[in-house]
Formats: structure tokens, C-alpha cells, sequence
């Protein structure tokens, strides 16, 4: 039953897949129980919408069990009768969602961003053979070394500064670190590179600003997001879907 909070919580928090959130809200719509569910966590919510974050969260697993919903023990005519109320609301979060409003709680443009490059750029592609410098840097990066790896990809930079792959790995490198000035220079020379078929460059700076989160950097990153829908660039599925939320 834990997991089940954990996953209606991931879906509130935009932390599920594009495809894991369709199945989501599929099975509200399909699952009666599953919609209840998600109904009192709506609730629960909403009464504890001032309290911080983590305070919120405890705040309604207590009020799950406290429901006796974690306890199949429950007197049934109880259990039936809280379904029944619970069934109006859960229809009307299925409206909320299929048109689109459901946001009284969604995730920030810093936590988007977060959880893109958590979900995306955990591990990077290290090929089999003899290790040179990039597969060193890449074997630090998905052992999380983050640090190290940036400075191997900015030895290897040095070396051959037409290396693409060393400049975007830099600069996700420097973005796992929160340097985020280091990242944008490297994203920017990426950008440069012409010879590229599929660049990430304008993305990745967008999804930077967005995490650093300073003055400005929301609007700056919303005219990246915007060039990349416009121009169909690599990341236009996301930005799209990111705009909606700015």
C-alpha cells in the first residue's frame, strides 16, 4: 500500500514517465479502489496545502491509515460508505484531468528540470573496448563521480575542442554538480556546432536556467523552449509539454 501512495505521489510530483502518466490516469478511470485512492490523497492535500512539503506528506499517510485504508480489518459497511462519497469525488478528478486543469499542485519549473535530467542522464552510453579518456570520464559520470568526469571531458575538450560529445557530456557534468555557469558555456559552444544532425544544445541550456533558478532565468528559459518548438529541435516533445506548465 506504501507503494501505491509512492506512485500516486510520483505522479503528482512529475516524476512518472510520459507513458507511466497515461497509464495513470487510465487506471483511475478503469479502477474504482485506484480512484478512491487518489481522491482522499487530493484531499488530503488540499487541507495541508500551507504545510511544507515533507509536513504535508506525513500529514496524509497519517490520514490514509487513520481512514483505515491500510487495514483490511475495517468494518465493511464503513469501508463502503467512505468508497460511496469518495466515488464523486474521483469522478471529478478524471474530468480535471482529461481537460487539462489538474495543476493545484505541480511540480516547479526547477523540479521539472530535475527530474528530467535524473530520469535522462543518469547513466551515458559507454561503448566495450579499450578505455581512452572520454570512456574514462564516462565510467566516473555513471559511477557518480560527477566532479572527475567533468574534468576528464575538459582534458578532452582541450585536446580536440570539435569533440561534441565531450561538450554536451561537460556540460551534464557540470549541471550534476550545479555548476551551472560551467554548464551554459559548454552548451553554448555545443549549440555552435553546425555539422550536428541532432542537437540538444538549446534544450539543455533551457532545462539549466530552469534548474539554477535565478532571477530571470524562468523567462530566459521559456525562449529557449520556444525555439525549440519552433524550429523543431531535439527536446521539442518536452518543451511543449513544459510551456503548457510556465
Amino acid at each position: 500500500m506504501v507503494d501505491q501512495l509512492e506512485y500516486i505521489d510520483d505522479f503528482f510530483h512529475g516524476k512518472l514517465t510520459e507513458e507511466d502518466a497515461k497509464l495513470f490516469e487510465e487506471k483511475i478511470k478503469s479502477d474504482p479502489s485506484f480512484a478512491a485512492d487518489v481522491a482522499f490523497y487530493v484531499s488530503a492535500r488540499q487541507s495541508a496545502k500551507k504545510l511544507v512539503e515533507d509536513k504535508k506528506r506525513k500529514r496524509y499517510k497519517e490520514l490514509y491509515h487513520s481512514n483505515g485504508l491500510s487495514h483490511k480489518a475495517k468494518k465493511a459497511p464503513v469501508r463502503q460508505l467512505w468508497y460511496v462519497a469518495a466515488a464523486a469525488m474521483a469522478a471529478a478528478i478524471v474530468t480535471a484531468i482529461i481537460i487539462g486543469v489538474f495543476y493545484f499542485d505541480s511540480p516547479s519549473t526547477q523540479e521539472m528540470a530535475k527530474n528530467y535530467v535524473n530520469q535522462n542522464y543518469h547513466e551515458l552510453p559507454v561503448k566495450m573496448g579499450v578505455e581512452d579518456e572520454m570512456q574514462k570520464g564516462l565510467s566516473l559520470y555513471n559511477n557518480g563521480d560527477y566532479k572527475g568526469a567533468l574534468a576528464q571531458f575538459e582534458s578532452v575538450i582541450a585536446k580536440d575542442k570539435s569533440s561534441s560529445s565531450a561538450r554536451e557530456y561537460a556540460g551534464l557534468a557540470a549541471l550534476k554538480v550545479a555548476e551551472y555557469d560551467k554548464a551554459l558555456g559548454h552548451f553554448r559552444e555545443l549549440e555552435m556546432n553546425a555539422a550536428l544532425f541532432s542537437n540538444p544544445a538549446v534544450f539543455l541550456q533551457a532545462v539549466t536556467l530552469m534548474e539554477r533558478n535565478q532571477p530571470g532565468d524562468k523567462q530566459a528559459a521559456k525562449l529557449l523552449l520556444q525555439q525549440v518548438v519552433a524550429k523543431n529541435m531535439e527536446g521539442k516533445e518536452t518543451a511543449h509539454q513544459w510551456l503548457k506548465k510556465f
